[in-house]
């Protein structure tokens, strides 16, 4: 099999997975809407990102490094002298880390706390981790929106 050829499958995987792996977070802002509007009930919903997050978007997200290094591979980059590849590379590594170490934790709680409140459980106080899990979906988002641009831009050189 030629490197071109792995390149163009690498290529192809590569993309199909970073759009079932972050398509889906574009659409939470919507989710977490109708939350406020009553139209999606509260546990429901929470616990429907929460599955999306942990069955979806981590696991395929995680697949990600695989069909870079084959295309690094394929077209013999020289990593050290590819800063936007570089950089897009740290940028996946903080979010996709985020995603598993706070936001995945945050969203699971939070399903947790409406769930409990939901069958007559004490509702706590969760305005900080509201706010943490908000923000922290701002961040990936930015993060998602960054990695595409330096992979789209390249600025600094095409490969």
């Amino acid at each position: 099999m030629s490197r071109d050829l792995i390149f163009q499958l690498s290529l192809s995987l590569h993309i199909l997975a970073a759009i079932a792996a972050f398509g889906p977070v574009f659409i939470f802002p919507v989710v977490v809407n109708s939350l406020r509007t009553g139209a999606i009930p509260q546990p429901a919903a929470l616990e429907a990102i929460r599955r999306v997050v942990q069955y979806v978007v981590i696991p395929v997200g995680l697949t990600m490094p695989l069909t870079g290094l084959a295309m690094v591979w394929a077209k013999q980059l020289d990593l050290l002298r590819t800063g936007w590849l570089l950089a897009a590379i740290a940028l996946y590594a903080a979010a996709i880390a985020y995603a598993i170490v706070v936001q995945l934790p945050s969203v699971a709680r939070l399903a947790r706390v409406a769930i409990d409140a939901g069958k007559g459980g004490q509702a706590l106080h969760v305005e900080p981790l509201v706010q943490r899990t908000k923000l922290g979906g701002i961040y990936l988002t930015l993060s998602i929106v960054a990695i595409v641009l330096l992979m789209v831009v390249q600025p600094g050189g095409k490969s």
